[in-house]
């Protein structure tokens, strides 16, 4: 396979319930914004994480070392949501682990609960399917 080449986009259990949340309040008000922030989801998706200079991009990378998000990847949707995913390079596959807020010092961050969900193991799984380091508890 060339490097040049679409990487797959899987979406994790947890990803897919907030998914099927968000597109649930856009169908009920398409001019909402869920419904923009939805449809900024599906394309960011379809169109930009299976390119693999996007998905692998060094700017998209989490470098938390309190928290050690190595081998994490950080994308905006618009100023405040999140989506995180892990990518792999060998496996040329994006899982998109959740999505979030971002409301720094917030319990509910976005990073919060990522940082809680891994600590807690819900992703270990998806880590070891991509062949990608997990983080230390």
């Amino acid at each position: 396979m060339g490097d040049d080449e679409n990487y797959k986009v899987r979406v994790s259990t947890a990803a897919s319930i907030q998914f099927r949340e968000l597109r649930a309040r856009a169908e009920k008000s398409p001019n909402s914004t869920h419904a923009k922030l939805w449809d900024a989801v599906r394309k960011l998706a379809r169109d930009k994480l299976c390119l693999p200079q996007i998905a692998l991009s060094a700017t998209h990378a989490l470098e938390n070392k309190q928290r050690n998000f190595a081998n994490i990847y950080s994308c905006g949707l618009g100023e405040r949501h999140r989506i995180i995913y892990l990518a792999s390079s060998k496996k040329r596959q994006v899982t998109i682990l959740m999505m979030g807020f971002r409301k720094a010092g917030d319990a509910n961050d976005v990073y919060e609960e990522l940082y809680r969900r891994l600590h807690s193991g819900e992703f270990d799984s998806i880590f070891a399917e991509l062949e990608v380091t997990r983080p230390p508890r």
